[in-house]
């Protein structure tokens, strides 16, 4: 059972890893906002549950 729980921890990482490949490539084609959209997705990879308005005061995306 443990080496279940290991390998499927393993797998969860390598997709995780993929995931993270995919949108930061996705995110170069965007242009000039590419440098904003990274610094967001860097956050949410950070901190996966979110406050909309919370984390885009946090991240000086929306002024109050």
């Amino acid at each position: 059972m443990l080496k279940e729980i290991h390998e499927d921890a393993i797998k969860t990482i390598r997709e995780l890893e993929e995931l993270h490949e995919k949108s930061f490539n996705s995110i170069e084609k965007i242009g000039r906002a590419s440098k904003t959209v990274r610094r967001f997705l860097r956050y949410l990879e950070g901190n996966p549950i979110i406050e909309i308005k919370k984390t885009l005061v946090e991240k000086e995306l929306l002024k109050i």
